[in-house]
């Protein structure tokens, strides 16, 4: 997906008479008026089968080319078409607006409507009694047909997957096991809409330039410091692991200092990290022996970390649909806080394990993993370290 860096570049670009309109492209002069969301209602499904973008302020010119900028009123734009997505089709599609103020004056500008190819296709139109689906031809929407549709329905039965399925294979595969040490952080995501040209996109300025910023992606997420092992700690080692994966990898020979990364070429990643809990001896009563103690700014820090390295994967690919999320500590049974243990008290975590898993968009890893983190951790801190415990505060 094209994704300018600002109004100057977008208009660069139409100036040099680069876009054009294709099945994945379309551009037009303005929204229509707001009596005729159905169109815009239109314009937006017939992108979601296969994917594409909407560009509001660029006109035809008479070879029907668009070359002609006619930036538009940016107030209320976005809220518009996002209420547009969320009331006027079924199931709402995921989409992305961005606008791109003038310099001079930026209550005008344009906006870009990148719609994701997405796996929950077919959407209807349900606005105006419409009830039809829609795709794009050569020169435009089309209603779909019968066999297209079914068709559609049947691809999203083999894309939808099962999330605590692919946290368990994740589990399995792991280089260690709970028998070896306790306290276990495993973790994946992977792009909804399986795309092997992911890889392709992303290395398409070096692959060596990728991994390295992978990698500092990672290290970058809070908290930066103060917790061991952890991702940014690995230096830029990455190796190649058969003909499709890359790996970070740590390379300790016991399971407690362990992480590994692993990245696939077609959208998937997945975590390792041991310490998630470790055995510690006891504040008040020294001669009882070693606990189990649940080290929540490990599994906080290196989850955060994990999920904007593959932020950071997707955003170089311009991937920008929903991706698959998940984690799980293993064998945290009757494991203390540490944050508790230091401040509070001595609640245990009553079960042997915790998984949770999510679907969300691809950017919100790269801007905020952290708030993703706490989101998809949340249960997780609160059975622990109580109720509202913030691990990056």
């Amino acid at each position: 997906m094209w994704l300018p860096r600002d109004a100057s570049e977008l208009e660069a670009a139409v100036e040099r008479r680069q876009l054009e309109e294709t099945p994945s492209f379309d551009a037009k002069e303005a929204l229509p008026p707001s009596t005729k969301n159905i169109r815009l209602a239109i314009d937006i499904c017939a992108m979601t089968p296969e994917g594409g973008q909407l560009l509001f302020g660029v006109a035809e010119d008479g070879q029907k080319r668009p070359t002609v900028l006619k930036p538009i009123e940016l107030v209320g734009v976005r809220e518009r078409i996002d209420q547009v997505a969320q009331t006027s089709i079924a199931e709402p599609p995921f989409i992305q607006v961005a606008a791109y103020p003038l310099d001079d004056d930026p209550a005008m500008g344009y906006a870009l409507v990148t719609v994701p190819q997405s796996a929950r296709s077919p959407h209807q139109v349900t606005v105006g009694k419409e009830f039809r689906y829609y795709g794009r031809g050569e020169t435009g929407n089309r209603i779909l047909t019968e066999g297209e549709v079914a068709r559609l329905y049947a691809r999203r039965e083999r894309w939808d997957v099962d999330a605590l399925a692919v946290l368990q294979e994740v589990i399995a595969v792991a280089p260690f096991t709970p028998a070896d040490d306790p306290g276990h952080l495993h973790a994946f995501a992977r792009a909804v809409v399986p795309d092997r040209a992911i890889w392709e996109r992303g290395t398409a300025e070096g692959r060596d330039q990728l991994l390295l910023r992978m990698r500092s992606a990672a290290a970058s997420a809070p908290p930066r410091t103060g917790y061991d092992p952890a991702i940014g700690g690995i230096g830029p080692n990455w190796r190649r692991r058969g003909a499709d994966a890359w790996t970070l990898d740590s390379n300790a020979d016991s399971p407690k200092y362990a992480i590994r990364v692993d990245v696939n070429v077609d959208g998937r990643g997945s975590l390792f990290c041991g310490r998630a809990a470790d055995m510690a001896q006891p504040n008040y009563t020294p001669n009882d022996g070693p606990e189990l103690v649940l080290i929540e700014v490990v599994v906080a820090g290196n989850l955060a970390a994990f999920l904007a390295l593959m932020g950071e994967y997707y955003g170089s690919a311009s991937y920008v649909g929903m991706v698959d999320i998940g984690a799980a500590v293993t064998g945290i049974q009757g494991a203390l806080s540490l944050h508790r243990r230091n401040r509070f008290g001595r609640g245990q975590y009553d079960a042997p394990n915790f998984s949770r898993t999510a679907r969300v968009p691809a950017t919100r890893l790269r801007n905020e993993p952290e708030v993703v983190t706490l989101e998809l951790i949340r249960d997780l801190m609160d059975a622990s370290a109580g109720d509202g415990y913030d691990p990056f505060a």
